[in-house]
């Protein structure tokens, strides 16, 4: 199921995020970006909204990238051609901050290097 959501920047249609130490990534997939103009305090300017679907996952960027319109439109679930079984992990929110706190470690990390 996709969602309505809204950036400062233009986003990218797809964005494959790999997670430390796993062999899941989350994914974001992204159709029908606009640029929408707006005014708020009485200062007009710009924003994106696109229709959106979330989901953790073990395919590859590659596979993600090949199944695109299938996943937009399954919400992220896939089916397993062997088992006929649906395949998806849509994290909690807890999870989800985990994550995003274990990337964000590794990132700074990694910048302490240079």
């Amino acid at each position: 199921m996709s969602q309505l959501t809204q950036y400062t920047e233009k986003p990218e249609t797809m964005q494959y995020m790999p997670l430390p130490d796993s062999e899941l990534a989350d994914v974001w997939l992204r159709k029908n970006i606009a640029e929408v103009k707006g005014e708020q305090d009485g200062e007009s300017g710009t924003q994106y909204e696109a229709d959106e679907v979330y989901f953790r996952t073990s395919l590859s960027e590659e596979d993600v990238a090949e199944s695109f319109d299938e996943l937009f439109e399954n919400g992220g679930t896939t089916i397993d051609e062997d088992t006929g079984e649906e395949s998806v992990s849509n994290p909690t929110l807890a999870e989800r901050v985990e994550a995003l706190e274990e990337a964000f470690i590794e990132y700074v990390a990694s910048k302490e290097g240079e």
